[in-house]
Formats: structure tokens, C-alpha cells, sequence
């Protein structure tokens, strides 16, 4: 089996290939897709993507509108643990803050009703390759049942089988432009 960098490199390369206008396209579809989870959900953490991972803005414009409580994540690289803060607009915001770095208002990860993560890859099992960072692992390592894990991310992005260790997540749900997807 082919290593976690390799395949980041790899998935990476893959996803920079897809065109500003598919990647627009996607982005619409993704809100359809997601509706059924976004409907049930209240509290909803949702990040915002950078580079060319599949956008979010749309679904965070949707949540805003629908009076859903939007939470961004927040962490700082010292730590392996992320936060999350209210947000009540759409604009883009990097997840990494200065150490002193003050929250407005915190929910606590085992408040949210539903958890948006990105992903590098996710295999057909649920597992996710993430960025290598390991900030959702250590957040979530106490989860039990909340909050839902969806992983978002192109369709592509859904493969066979991705190495893990045993701290890596597991999702309960992928999300892609074509499907969402529920692991059992």
C-alpha cells in the first residue's frame, strides 16, 4: 500500500487539476447533496477551504440564511486541538490565530450537531486522509456519537482504500458533488 505523503502528494496534484468551472459546478451541487444532514443540524462547524480543496462558501451562505449557529475552526499550531467560534457571515477565514488569539463566542466540539472536515481522500470504509496535521484526530479522539463527521470533498477524492493508524477518524458521512455518502 502506498504511503500517507505519497498519496497526499498524489490526491493533491489530482484535485489542483480541476477546472475554476467544475470546481464552481461542484460547489452548487454540494449544497443538494448536503441538504439531508444540514436540515437535522443546528449547530453545524463548517471550515473554510483554501487552495483548490471543493468550496464551501455556498453551504456557509445557505446555513447563515437558514438561522442555522455556523461555527468556524480555530486552532493554533502549538496545540493539536481545535476550537470552534461563531461566525455569522461568509467571509473566508484561515483556521490558524496567534496564540493569544481570543474567541468571540466558543461552542465546544461536543455541542455541535454536525462537523464539515476537509480532506485530502476519504476510502470506502470512511476513513479520511487528512492534510497531516492531525488537529480533527486530536479534537475528536473522546467522540462517541456527536457530532456527525462529514468529510467533503470531490468525487474523486473517494477511493478504495487510504492507509490508517488506529487514531486516524472514522467519518460517518462523505459528501461529494454527486452523492452523499453514509458509512456503516
Amino acid at each position: 500500500m502506498v504511503n500517507k505523503n505519497d498519496l497526499r502528494k498524489s490526491m493533491r496534484s489530482k484535485r489542483a487539476q480541476i477546472s475554476h468551472i467544475d470546481a464552481a459546478l461542484a460547489e452548487s451541487k454540494l449544497l443538494e447533496a448536503l441538504k439531508p444532514l444540514l436540515t437535522a443540524a443546528e449547530n453545524i462547524a463548517i471550515y473554510h477551504a483554501s487552495g483548490s480543496e471543493l468550496s464551501l462558501s455556498t453551504v456557509i451562505r445557505y446555513c447563515l440564511e437558514d438561522g442555522k449557529n455556523v461555527f468556524t475552526p480555530v486552532a493554533v499550531r502549538s496545540s493539536k486541538i481545535i476550537r470552534f467560534e461563531q461566525i455569522v457571515e461568509a467571509v473566508p477565514l484561515d483556521i490558524f490565530y496567534p496564540e493569544n488569539y481570543e474567541l468571540g463566542f466558543e461552542l465546544k466540539w461536543y455541542n455541535l450537531d454536525l462537523v464539515l472536515l476537509p480532506l485530502v481522500a476519504v476510502d470506502e470504509s470512511g476513513y479520511r486522509l487528512g492534510q497531516g496535521g492531525g488537529y480533527y484526530d486530536s479534537t475528536f479522539a473522546e467522540r462517541k456519537d456527536v457530532p456527525l463527521l462529514c468529510g467533503v470533498g470531490y468525487e474523486q477524492q473517494l477511493i478504495p482504500q487510504v492507509p490508517r493508524e488506529e487514531w486516524d477518524l472514522r467519518l460517518d458521512y462523505f459528501v461529494s458533488e454527486r452523492q452523499l455518502l453514509k458509512f456503516t
